[in-house]
């Protein structure tokens, strides 16, 4: 996974630090996003290859970011892991979406960033 760029949104500082660790032994470079504001912010910016994105954050929450992500047309087909306590997030059947439920095992998170950015790149050629 040389060369992709994955931004990881979560609310709690000790998570965020975490999956970046385990995102960062897939050879991906990792940027942290702490709310969905901040995280808009930082994908307009310079769009990542691949979000992590917790569902419950203040100021935006998952839902929002989602929300508007899908109305803008560059960013529309960014590939998203949600990251959620809940069971499978209800009303987020629009996208082709994969989920991460807490707590995680980290051989997982390696398994479904893989697979996110393998099935970006063949979306690419």
């Amino acid at each position: 996974m040389p060369n992709h760029k994955v931004l990881i949104v979560e609310d709690e500082p000790i998570i965020a630090m975490l999956l970046g660790r385990i995102v960062e032994g897939t050879g991906a470079s990792v940027e942290l996003a702490y709310n969905g504001e901040e995280a808009l912010t930082k994908i307009r910016q310079g769009k990542p290859d691949l979000m992590l994105l917790d569902l419950i954050m203040p100021v935006k929450s998952g839902e929002e970011v989602l929300q508007e992500l899908a109305a803008d047309p560059e960013l529309k087909d960014l590939p998203v892991i949600i990251i959620t306590t809940k069971d499978r997030a209800v009303g987020l059947e629009q996208r082709s979406l994969l989920f991460l439920q807490k707590p995680f095992d980290p051989s997982e998170v390696k398994r479904l960033v893989r697979e996110a950015l393998g099935a970006s790149e063949s979306a690419q050629t």
